[in-house]
């Protein structure tokens, strides 16, 4: 009979004040009441979608209930899609930025990051990446390149799942520095790539394989 009289003041009304009161009834109440619902065979329809809004409700005020979780993030589609920011940068200006970004960094699972062409700034990013304990899981790099120089590698990166490297310059002895035991996913785009030879200091001397727009991919399945 409770549930019987509930569904009738539902049906009636149903303003904030009704759905209030409904919320707090147990979990076994409201399946009942949602059943009720649907046995009736006049205006089924309408009845469905009056207890599905209800229902809807329920759930978002229910913690219990919370088995799968979604966030989503609705954007205007007459407007544009993306912010462009434009940063101009030089070689005493673009630390700050760097700065801003590594406070935060324990934090993130996955990084992009578009290099600039005209600044060399490979190096830096190597020593912000690899200069503190990572979670991070996907890392893409644009405009990348490996010097013989460099000091550091996606080794210290322990989480790494999933390495992007595009129109990146590279020495062969980049391919020691991937920690293939934990990476499921490399794809790697030259547009050059320089054969070290006898540890000679002069590019010009050391033989040059040339990659161009290939891609490379190692993917395993656990």
């Amino acid at each position: 009979m409770a549930q019987t009289r509930i569904t009738q003041e539902i049906e009636v009304d149903t303003d904030d004040s009704q759905q209030t009161g409904l919320l707090n009834c147990p979990v076994e109440i409201l399946i009942g009441i949602f059943e009720c619902y649907l046995a009736e065979k006049l205006n089924r329809l309408d009845r469905l979608a009056l207890v599905c809004k209800l229902w809807d409700n329920i759930v978002m005020d229910t913690p219990t209930l919370w088995t799968h979780i979604v966030i989503g993030i609705t954007t205007i589609r007459s407007g544009p899609q993306w912010h462009k920011i434009t940063l101009n940068l030089n070689a005493e200006d673009f630390l700050p930025l760097f700065d801003t970004l590594y406070a935060e960094f324990h934090r993130w699972r996955s990084l992009y990051i578009v290099l600039p062409q005209t600044l060399n700034l490979s190096h830096i990013v190597f020593r912000y990446l690899c200069g503190c304990p990572s979670k991070l899981v996907e890392l893409g790099l644009q405009d990348f390149s490996w010097r013989m120089n460099q000091t550091t590698s996606f080794t210290d990166l322990p989480s790494l799942k999933m390495l992007v490297l595009g129109s990146a310059f590279a020495y062969k002895e980049m391919v020691h520095s991937f920690s293939l035991a934990s990476l499921q996913a490399l794809d790697i785009d030259l547009h050059g790539f320089e054969m070290w030879n006898g540890g000679k200091d002069t590019r010009s001397d050391a033989p040059v394989l040339e990659a161009r727009h290939t891609t490379r991919n190692l993917s395993k399945h656990r």
